[in-house]
């Protein structure tokens, strides 16, 4: 679909093509679980897309949750010196996702208006959502595929929407929320950018390992 509608108007997908894939995904994501016979109303992902058109150098970013994709760029090699997140960055030339987290006030707000709550539990690490006086979901993002009990308790599936602009040595990582929760943008990009290009895959690693190592230190029987 997503391709079709590229192909079409020779352009990155509008958002409301990309809205409308989102939507399509998360209803066959729940037409498989029943065909299938697996369970969906306590299970269910994040999806973070990120389209690329090289020849007018632009980048389309879609996601719903908090597997965040990022957008820097050097100033020297090695080196990415700062990084505006989200929308509302004041940078002008790099940017990213912004997660879907459910003590966001505007996530809230929609959770509570819907029959959900936000809570942060004795000894957890995340805000997360849960239908009002009940044990479950217990989910820490505010936007998924899946997740139908969440879905009954304000989580919806529908996307962030972002465009950026990229140059020849801007380096885009996409990760789940396990490598965000203890590094800061700037330094996971730093993480790979340190090791070079031809080194990309040895700079995920680096990444994975040093997001492994904080989680640890944090809580020596959980990593996420």
């Amino acid at each position: 679909m997503m391709l079709e509608q590229m192909e079409k108007a020779k352009s990155l997908p509008t958002a409301k093509a990309m809205t409308e894939i989102f939507e399509k995904v998360h209803k066959e994501v729940i037409r498989t679980a029943n065909s299938e016979k697996f369970e969906v109303g306590l299970s269910g992902t994040t999806l973070s897309v990120a389209v690329i058109d090289r020849e007018k150098r632009k980048i389309l970013l879609a996601w719903a949750g908090d597997s965040r994709c990022v957008l820097g760029r050097p100033v020297k090699k090695g080196v990415i010196s700062r990084l505006a997140s989200g929308p509302s960055g004041k940078s002008d030339y790099v940017g990213g996702s912004a997660d879907h987290k459910p003590n966001d006030l505007k996530e809230r707000r929609r959770v509570e208006e819907q029959g959900g709550e936000v809570l942060l539990l004795p000894g957890d690490v995340p805000h997360r959502v849960f239908a009002k006086g009940k044990e479950i979901p217990g989910l820490a993002m505010s936007r998924s595929i899946g997740d139908l009990a969440g879905h009954k308790a304000g989580v919806i599936h529908q996307p962030g929407i972002e465009w950026l602009d990229f140059q020849k040595d801007d380096l885009l990582l996409c990760c789940s929320d396990g490598v965000w929760e203890f590094l800061s943008n700037v330094e996971a990009l730093n993480i790979v950018s340190q090791v070079g290009k031809k080194k990309a895959a040895d700079g995920v690693q680096k990444l994975s390992a040093e997001s492994r190592r904080l989680w640890l230190a944090e809580a020596d029987d959980c990593c996420d």
